[in-house]
């Protein structure tokens, strides 16, 4: 299957923002709710999660790419700007909020969910595990959190990467038995 081109992409594009802001409210309740921590930024963050959103969306290769059509008149109607610059997006990128992100991303699990997007498996015990890694932090730098269904999520950290790993291919590789997932123990 070949990538489109052309404006046939750029509608695409436009559909998918359209579909994202009908459905999700992608700019009010996804965009804004992720912050960074810089003191006083001349560049808004909604720009620069837009920015990544059509990076990713329109399957660009690297930053360098999106910096390349940042001039577009695309980006100007959507962003009220062009975009800013690949070491400006990577610069940002290190001081974002994890947490705002965390929550957009469950907004829009919670919108697919209620809008029967996303498969049912019919009462089968689902676990969602969820691995971290926050270096910076001062805390122990990784973490697992393994939330079976209908069961108390349970968070685990550990100051070895080896330790963790195997953890995490452990949790991966033995699906949870009922009787786990009722109890919320891995």
């Amino acid at each position: 299957m070949e990538a489109p081109h052309g404006k046939e992409a750029l509608t695409i594009l436009r559909r998918l923002i359209a579909y994202s802001e009908k459905v999700f409210q992608f700019s009010v309740t996804v965009i804004n709710g992720v912050v960074d921590r810089r003191p006083q930024p001349r560049i808004p963050t909604a720009v620069f999660v837009k920015s990544v959103a059509v990076l990713f969306w329109a399957r660009m290769g690297s930053l360098n790419a999106l910096e390349l059509t940042a001039h577009s008149s695309f980006f100007r109607v959507w962003l009220g700007q062009s975009v800013c610059s690949a070491d400006s997006i990577g610069r940002i990128h290190a001081l974002i909020d994890a947490e705002g992100l965390r929550q957009g991303i469950h907004h829009v699990y919670d919108r697919l969910k209620r809008n029967k997007a996303l498969p049912d498996h019919h009462g089968i015990g689902i676990a969602v595990l969820t691995a971290a890694v926050d270096p910076w932090s001062g805390d122990p730098p990784f973490q697992l959190e393994l939330a079976p269904a209908g069961g108390r999520p349970t968070l685990t950290t550990f100051t070895d990467r080896a330790e963790w790993l195997a953890s995490y291919r452990r949790h991966r590789a033995e699906p949870l038995t009922a009787a786990a997932a009722r109890t919320g123990t891995p």
